[in-house]
């Protein structure tokens, strides 16, 4: 994507804020400025973290659990969630499942909330972790911040055997919403202004949240409960979700129906082989907003700000999600770009009072050409913005 901007404010208005003190004056030599982004940026808002655990689970063993945030049930109780596989033409409620264990640390030893158990059929081994995970908004009515208020429900199959297996996973959840055992539910993004109460959705059209209400009543809905069921490349979303009622059932599918006083819903990821020696990730997350993607932590946003003629002052700001302990990044500079302020290599601190990390450098173009500028993490990511500075014609 090629963006052809005159240089000066207007450069500085469309890729980040100008820092104090850089207001442009008419040029006597006018340039215009052409950047082109070399790799697609995936990153969330940058938006205050409030890190207060605001979503729990209720573990009751066999990989069934409930739900709760801020103290209301977003469950019928503990042990309300079920999970079921389908492993070639059998299935199966897990029984015999490993006792729960604390989340290992991840990346750089960073502390994960959350547990995770396995169950064992043959050669396929399904690990189920529960962990708490950061939610953001998706109106703008709602605190415009991120917050610990999802909890992530993740299977992870792993087929250990020399053979090829069809697997498939199955999540039955009977509803309710703080009190209301008959809650329906909402799509407002894939679905404004209407009710949703018994409809399935496939493939394409699963939306990307479906929110249950305390109250059937758009404007007012009370508290809500929010599943999010795209979660980025590595976590492979539902194929099929249904919105229904606990009345009806089935031995692997369940209809659609209305709630009838007694909602539920089944999320289904159908099933597929797995290679030999092969595994598959899937799952979804339940809290109080859009859960936050797992593969952002440590991502970086880039900024420009000031000016790219040649001679006059542009910053670089990376704005850092979740950073990992340790994180570094390193600003690389063709021939024709002069860093002028900010080591090369920069540790990234501890998020401000906003909520993210903030690592900036001062530089300048010498002349006329094009030069790609790379903010490089220690993670593996990299953020490449290719700049040409050119006399207007």
């Amino acid at each position: 994507m090629k963006t052809l901007l005159p240089l000066g404010v207007c450069a500085a208005l469309a890729f980040g804020l100008l820092p104090p003190g850089s207001a442009q004056t008419p040029q006597s030599k006018p340039y215009k400025v052409t950047i082109q982004e070399e790799k697609s940026e995936v990153a969330e808002n940058v938006l205050p973290f409030d890190q207060t655990v605001r979503v729990e689970y209720q573990y009751v063993g066999n990989m069934a659990f409930g739900v709760t945030a801020e103290g209301k049930r977003l469950t019928c109780g503990a042990g309300s969630a079920h999970s079921m596989f389908k492993i070639g033409d059998q299935m199966f409620f897990p029984d015999n499942v490993t006792q729960p264990e604390l989340l290992p640390p991840g990346p750089n030893n960073k502390k994960r909330t959350g547990i995770q158990v396995s169950w064992t059929h043959g050669d396929i081994k399904i690990t189920n972790v529960l962990e708490v995970i950061p939610g953001k908004p998706y109106t703008k009515n709602a605190p415009q911040k991120r917050r610990n208020d999802c909890l992530l429900i993740k299977y992870v199959i792993e087929n250990t055997g020399n053979k090829d297996q069809k697997v498939g996973v199955r999540m039955h959840i009977d509803t309710l919403c703080v009190n209301n055992d008959g809650a329906i539910f909402a799509s407002p993004i894939a679905h404004p202004g209407k009710l949703l109460d018994g409809v399935a959705f496939k493939g394409k059209d699963v939306p990307d949240i479906v929110e249950m209400l305390e109250n059937p009543n758009l404007q007012n809905p009370g508290f809500k409960g929010v599943y999010t069921f795209r979660l980025g490349s590595k976590l492979e979303a539902p194929n099929r979700i249904v919105l229904t009622s606990l009345r009806v059932g089935g031995q692997w599918d369940i209809p659609a129906a209305p709630a009838m006083g007694d909602s539920a819903v089944a999320f289904f990821w159908e099933d597929i082989e797995v290679k030999a020696k092969g595994k598959r990730e899937v799952g979804f997350a339940y809290g109080q907003s859009q859960a936050c993607n797992p593969e952002n932590e440590g991502k970086v946003r880039v900024n420009f700000g000031g000016s790219f003629e040649p001679h006059k002052q542009f910053t670089v700001t990376a704005y850092v999600e979740d950073p990992i302990e340790g994180q570094s990044l390193s600003l690389v500079l063709p021939k024709g770009v002069e860093r002028l302020a900010g080591k090369d290599v920069q540790t990234v601190p501890q998020p401000t009072g906003e909520g993210h990390s903030v690592v900036m450098w001062r530089c300048r173009v010498t002349e006329p050409g094009t030069y790609p500028i790379r903010v490089r993490s220690s993670n593996g990511i990299t953020e490449t913005r290719t700049v040409t500075v050119a006399p207007a014609e």
